[in-house]
């Protein structure tokens, strides 16, 4: 029997493509790594490392999804307008937005995926065992999300995060 193995070469040579891009995204980035303690406390780790090897997680799932070759997912975005919210309301409020941001982001995605802040405004989970359509759901979801969100401080001063919970359609 001959088999035809040039769809599953060009797949496996995609999927490596991907993991290089990823790995370089993560050594590039320097992210920290939000952590959600108890409380809705964010704990932030630079570089956050797994404790017994010394490599930061990213690593670690990359490396994971080389040997096994198996599917893993980055998903980036940035928040719109933060210069304009940390000049407006100040940069208390501007990490008030931040931490409500990862909070609800950590509150829709999975136990396995992490979040990792990149720069100012910008965000990725990482997401293993996610292929190419699971990603673009998530990613949809989570914009979908971030529409129903309004941030706001009233005259008193409070905090405010409203979201619109989201619903599948």
């Amino acid at each position: 029997m001959i088999e035809d193995t040039s769809d599953r070469k060009t797949t496996e040579r995609e999927l490596e493509k991907e993991r290089n891009f990823i790995s370089a995204v993560l050594n590039v980035a320097g992210a920290l790594v939000i952590v959600l303690a108890p409380g809705g406390r964010i704990v932030r780790f630079n570089h956050a490392c797994e404790t017994t090897t010394g490599y930061t997680f990213g690593e670690v799932e990359v490396g994971r999804a080389r040997r096994y070759g198996r599917p893993l997912s980055l998903i980036m975005f940035d928040i719109d307008h933060f210069k304009t919210i940390n000049d407006t309301y100040g940069h208390l409020f501007g990490d008030f937005v931040l931490k409500s941001i990862a909070s609800l982001v950590k509150g829709n995605i999975r136990n396995a995926d992490f979040l990792e802040r990149w720069g100012e405004e910008e965000f990725m989970v990482l997401a293993p065992e996610t292929s190419l359509e699971e990603a673009r759901a998530m990613a949809e979801k989570l914009r979908v999300l971030f529409r129903g969100v309004l941030f706001r401080e009233d005259r008193h001063h409070n905090r405010k995060l409203r979201s619109n919970p989201f619903r599948k359609r």
